[in-house]
């Protein structure tokens, strides 16, 4: 990943190496290819440098137009290259060279802030524009890479890392309050706040114009409902969604230095592995090395290596077993103090030693399955749709074979309750419903939670926040849609972000590919759910592609054996005695014993409360108390059973 840092100093003050020194020193890891700046007037920029792509290695950021009058410093890639360059051309611009920041630069240049809406990829960028003296920011349309920001009224900084703009000195370091809360409850709302008081992220699909007057923010861009592939049969819409797929692939296999790729023997990374091998066969796409990285489980429930060996037998890929990382209480103090941000949760950091082993062999792009959970599992909304439809048979048979086979949304429940659930309900009036879900007796927040510090943050008010969505969408939309705008995975994108940058790769995401996005939005709810198999589509695209083992695979692996692995080597529910949250009145320490013994008594139970509240506590305690007592909780002989 590579790396920005922006200041602009709205009163009109020079920016100089004082001011923008902390920022640049705190981002050297994103720029093991060189670092570049820019100072020029009340504006300074800085670049740290990974090359990834081939034209990579031609790059010079901060990059400056013909004139000297703007200047760019770009963190991403650009899948839509040939298209921006005709637009680029068609205006009557010449384009320099064949980078993606020329690229961006020239759209600027000649579209202004219009020429976000023109690209496809994973990108930040801020463009310093002199004759203007405002900057431009955008980010992403899936938040793929980050961009915070802090504005005082007097001086605006902008930097890839939160860390960065935390380095700068002045910065008030104080909790908020209202994000803690939402990460306690595991349901992050906002996408625009960080556990920091004013200092805030650039939501994706949103760009800023900063001026002397502070920044304005806008969205530039929204899924559309109201496009809609229809096709007479299930083998078109698997055809149309391979050529989309393909392409997604395509655009992410551009490196120099070789590809790598997750293999879990889960339906979307063999998707993706296999693809990948089939193009190459084909001729469709080169690359000087493809290579698989699996995590090797012992559990029965979490070992996924006979599905992962069904893609090596079938394609000939290679394929390296790594042991996954554990966390110790040590490795989670040093990862906040590094980040200053809450830390991987256990699942995240079993990939810490698979990521090093990838910049390991040399290659510095790993492709992950992340997206095929979020845009093709389904939605249990459909049986209100079906509802408001009058298609009562096919509710009946949709109903049968989920209360039968355990789609989402069924387990546990009566075939009534589904009914009443995700059938009747959403099609009350607003109030109507919020008035019934209330009145069930459920927990609205992890009972830990003092109702005190629930008030003052408003927390029920913040859960409720969802964003507006587009007039016209159906329900099965609506889950799509609410995932795109999800806080949570927001915040996973960024997570991933941060622990790839320090190992110097980048990740990226086939099935976050806009165009996947756009058509799985667009198509029947059937495609992506169909009697007892989610990701309908993907599993009819990939016949002759993919195993037949993992092709018809109905289960996936779980792992709440290495979550209960996490909670013995902190000493079980005894680490909830004494929290240092407590004392901000976040959490109620006897109230949150008595869950994690209750929580960790039974395997099958939903531990994140607890994994949240661990998270927070050694966030708050490292940047706040520098981590003191938290090692002293651990007992000689579980810090022993670490080592």
């Amino acid at each position: 990943m590579s790396g920005i840092a922006a200041i602009f100093n709205l009163d009109g003050r020079p920016a100089g190496r004082d001011q923008l020194g902390p920022l640049i020193d705190a981002m050297a890891h994103r720029g093991p290819d060189g670092m570049g700046f820019f100072y020029g007037g009340q504006a300074a920029l800085g670049h740290a440098m990974l090359h990834v792509t081939p034209e990579s290695f031609a790059e010079v950021q901060p990059l400056s137009d013909e004139t000297g009058a703007l200047q760019l410093c770009f963190d991403g890639r650009i899948d839509n290259r040939r298209e921006l360059r005709e637009l680029i051309e068609a205006a009557g611009a010449q384009v320099r060279t064949d980078t993606d920041p020329e690229l961006v630069l020239k759209a600027y240049q000649n579209l202004r802030e219009d020429c976000v809406r023109r690209m496809l990829g994973d990108f930040a960028f801020v463009i310093w524009d002199a004759p203007q003296r405002r900057l431009f920011c955008a980010r992403d349309h899936s938040g793929i890479r980050p961009l915070y920001y802090y504005c005082d009224g007097k001086t605006f900084l902008a930097a890839s890392e939160l860390q960065q703009i935390l380095r700068y000195p002045g910065i008030p370091q104080e909790p908020n309050e209202g994000l803690v809360g939402e990460f306690l409850t595991g349901k992050l709302m906002t996408r625009e706040e960080t556990l920091y008081r004013g200092v805030m992220r650039l939501a994706p699909a949103h760009m800023m114009i900063v001026t002397d007057r502070g920044p304005r923010i806008s969205c530039y861009y929204d899924l559309n409902p109201s496009r809609a592939i229809r096709y007479g049969t299930d083998e078109q819409y698997a055809a149309h969604f391979l050529e989309i797929f393909k392409e997604a692939v395509r655009c992410r296999m551009r490196a120099r230095d070789g590809v790598a790729a997750e293999l879990s023997g889960g339906l979307d990374s063999s998707s993706i592995v296999c693809t990948v091998q089939s193009m190459i066969r084909a001729g469709e796409v080169s690359t000087p090395q493809f290579e698989t990285f699996s995590l090797g489980y012992d559990e029965p429930s979490s070992d996924e290596r006979t599905y992962a060996n069904d893609v090596v037998s079938m394609w000939d890929v290679k394929l390296e077993w790594i042991q996954p990382y554990e966390i110790d209480m040590q490795s989670a103090i040093d990862r906040v103090r590094r980040c200053r941000e809450w830390g991987d949760p256990p699942n995240s950091a079993h990939f810490r030693n698979l990521v090093q082993a990838v910049a390991d062999k040399g290659m510095r792009v790993l492709l992950t399955g992340m997206g095929g959970d979020q845009w093709l599992t389904g939605s249990e909304y459909y049986y209100a749709e079906l509802l408001s439809e009058f298609r009562f048979v096919e509710l009946m048979r949709q109903l049968m074979s989920d209360w039968r086979f355990g789609i989402p949304g069924s387990a546990g429940h009566s075939r009534l309750k589904n009914l009443l659930w995700w059938g009747f309900r959403p099609l009350l009036p607003d109030k109507v419903r919020r008035r019934l879900s209330d009145s069930v007796p459920r927990e609205r927040y992890p009972a830990f939670i003092p109702e005190k510090f629930a008030r003052r943050i408003n927390l029920i008010g913040r859960l409720r926040t969802v964003p507006k969505r587009p007039a016209g969408m159906s329900f099965s939309q609506q889950s799509v849609y609410d995932m795109f705008v999800d806080g949570w995975m927001a915040h996973v994108m960024e997570l991933e972000d941060r622990h790839s940058a320090w190992a110097g790769i980048e990740e990226w995401h086939p099935f976050y590919d806009l165009r996947i996005v756009e058509f799985c939005l667009a198509i029947p709810e059937d495609q992506r759910t169909q009697n007892n198999f989610i990701k309908y589509v993907l599993r009819n695209a990939m016949k002759g592609i993919l195993p037949e083992s993992i092709r018809l695979r109905l289960t996936k692996g779980e792992f709440s054996a290495t979550f209960l692995r996490l909670f013995d080597r902190l000493g079980g529910a005894d680490f909830y005695d004494h929290l240092t949250i407590a004392e901000n009145g976040w959490v109620d320490s006897d109230l949150a014993r008595d869950f994690a013994r209750k929580r960790l008594s039974d395997p099958s139970s939903n531990l994140w409360p607890l994994i949240n509240t661990f998270a927070i506590e050694v966030w708050y305690n490292t940047v706040f108390h520098d981590g003191g007592d938290l090692l002293k909780r651990v007992t000689p002989q579980q810090a022993a059973s670490q080592h």
